[in-house]
């Protein structure tokens, strides 16, 4: 397992605005700006390099693609004498002399938190016979004769959670023997695309045969569907190179040469090995070689996004070097995610004393997702000591947890942090998807308080920010006392009041009650009210409550019936509050007292005279 599975945890944060204008919404009272950020996870600073034999990686932390850059690995080269690196017109499909080159590919791919990277680098096959391994797998041995032929390369091969991508064939190893002019391994099959690719054969050797015909063969290379067969010897099939096997090389051919044929590359499908000599040293043709190992097929899929990055002229092949190993190298390539956030209170108002209930929704807007570290962090220093009421986000992915725990106080720092767990690691949110905090937060004073959040990613700014303000409860009540109608002139003529009550606060009343503070008639009035909603009565809203009156002798007597009344509530939080008096006045005919001693149909009394 590499090291990189084991990378400290690093952290995106929500990002504290400095200027109240732009400021979003984390507890902030009486205008003080907290400190809420999120930073992307810290690039990685160099490649991961891929040593020589099997692999296994994990995602870099941050990173959500790769790229990848893998080579084959070279045959070995078994000449005695001759130039193993000669001008060559095409660089791409250079002249055979000396072991074959490997294939090299480069591509990018897309990862992801919870992806297993596995694969094998290939070992050069060895000048002295010993076909290079890839795994399990390996290129052929050269011919086991007097003079041994080179080995074939190993393959080496890219996986994502054991799903083949790419797999780059090694090079056939050279025949065994003296002419660095003929005999040498094929090239490994180049990739141009998606598909398999075919290795190239590897040469034909030199024998004491006098007619080119006896020339030992080289080996075929692998094919796109089959392994490649081995180098025939036009008149001794027992010197005849052996076919590959699956993904290994075949082997060179023999034993009863002198100058064996070199080990085919290994590969999607292995190279065959090349034909053995039955002469030594020299013949009429010249110096003796045996046949070349063919080169291994190269394979690439486009599975798991992956696309291929067109390499330059002379990079398709790895560097002709005889038993070059095979090497691997991933770039990894940072999450790109753009994070938008919003911040809002359950209310708008507070009353000083009592709880306010915020929520938070910070928002992936991609394209991709946050990788592995990247974590959520909300930095407020005015929610320390608040409750942390609920975390939830909006995917269908393992749950979210902050480290402090619902219900819990939040820290004195008031630093949140969240994430969800990808097996030993964390990260933060999928493309799309949605974080939802909400806590609470006592609130004293008789102030705005301003909320603040924002949040830094690789994405777009103008998102980053959002503001929400909690106003002080200021509650009111007015009364408005009406009586209908003006005038009375009859006893037992009844008079309807109506007592209009209006919410003049910006808080709503959860309760509301008429009180007489003055009435001249007779008895009381006892006003009925219709059922408040059960939010309360809310601000700028109205409730008329009405009482009945019938007129007595003695309003007749007074000339008029006067009402004063008033109106009084309770905030959610019981907190009282009372209108000013509202007064109702009934005129009356005024009757006069009646006088002792007078007669009742008002005649004048006699007495006194």
């Amino acid at each position: 397992m590499s090291a990189l599975t084991t990378s400290p945890r690093r952290r995106v944060r929500l990002a504290g605005i400095a200027a109240l204008a732009t400021a979003t919404a984390t507890i902030t009272i009486f205008g003080s700006v907290p400190s809420s950020h999120a930073d992307p996870a810290p690039e990685p600073e160099e490649p991961t390099v891929l040593g020589v034999g099997a692999f296994e990686e994990t995602p870099a932390p941050g990173s959500c693609a790769a790229v990848v850059t893998l080579e084959g690995a070279n045959g070995g080269t078994a000449v005695s004498t001759g130039d193993d690196d000669p001008e060559t017109e095409d660089p791409d499909d250079p002249i055979q002399v000396g072991g074959g080159q490997g294939a090299r590919i480069q591509f990018r791919i897309p990862v992801a938190p919870g992806d297993v990277l596995t694969g094998v680098v290939g070992d050069g096959g060895s000048g002295g016979g010993i076909g290079g391994a890839s795994g399990d797998d390996k290129g052929g041995n050269g011919g086991p004769g007097g003079h041994t032929g080179g080995g074939g390369g190993g393959y080496t091969s890219f996986s994502v959670n054991g799903d083949l991508v790419a797999l780059v064939g090694g090079g056939g190893g050279s025949g065994g023997g003296h002419n660095g002019d003929a005999g040498g391994g094929g090239h490994a099959g180049v990739v141009d695309g998606a598909g398999t690719w075919a290795g190239q054969e590897g040469a034909a050797g030199n024998d004491a045969t006098a007619d080119t015909p006896g020339a030992p063969g080289g080996g075929q290379g692998g094919d796109t569907s089959a392994p490649g067969a081995g180098g025939v010897h036009a008149s001794d099939t027992d010197n005849n190179g052996h076919p590959g096997d699956a993904r290994n090389g075949g082997e060179g051919g023999g034993p009863n040469g002198a100058d064996q044929g070199g080990g085919g590359g290994a590969g999607y499908f292995g190279g065959g090995g090349g034909a053995t000599t039955i002469g030594d040293v020299t013949g009429p043709n010249g110096a003796i070689i045996g046949g070349g190992g063919g080169g291994g097929s190269s394979y690439f899929d486009t599975a798991h996004g992956a696309a291929l990055i067109p390499q330059a002229e002379g990079e398709k092949l790895a560097d002709d070097e005889p038993s070059r190993d095979g090497t691997g190298e991933i770039e990894w390539v940072p999450c790109n995610y753009d994070l938008s956030v919003t911040k809002t209170a359950a209310a708008e108002v507070f009353e000083s004393g009592t709880p306010v209930t915020y929520t938070l929704v910070i928002t992936n807007n991609g394209p991709d997702l946050m990788g592995i570290d990247d974590t959520v962090t909300v930095t407020d220093d005015k929610a320390g000591g608040g409750t942390l009421v609920s975390v939830q986000a909006s995917g269908s992915g393992t749950p979210f947890s902050c480290d402090t725990a619902v219900g819990s106080a939040i820290p004195a720092d008031g630093e949140l942090d969240c994430s969800r767990p990808v097996g030993d690691d964390v990260r933060g949110l999928d493309n799309g998807e949605k974080l939802t905090l909400v806590y609470s937060k006592v609130l004293t004073g008789n102030a705005p308080v301003l909320n603040n959040v924002g949040v830094t990613d690789r994405g777009n700014p103008a998102n980053n920010t959002a503001a929400a303000t909690v106003q002080p409860a200021v509650p009111g009540v007015a009364l408005v006392k009406k009586a209908t109608p003006k005038k009375v002139a009859k006893l037992g003529e009844k008079i309807k009041y109506t007592f209009k009550v209006t919410n003049t606060g910006n808080i709503a009343l959860k309760t509301v009650t008429i009180a007489e503070q003055q009435f001249s008639g007779k008895g009381s009035l006892t006003p009925k009210c219709p059922a408040l909603p059960a939010t309360g009565l809310a601000p700028g809203a109205s409730i008329t409550c009405t009482a009945t009156y019938k007129v007595h002798k003695r309003d007749l007597v007074a000339g008029k019936v006067v009402n004063v009344a008033t109106a009084a509530g309770t905030t959610p939080a019981g907190n009282p509050v009372q209108s000013l008096p509202s007064k109702a006045k009934v005129k009356t005919p005024k009757q006069p007292k009646k006088v002792a001693g007078t007669p009742a149909t008002g005649a004048r009394s006699l007495s006194g005279r």
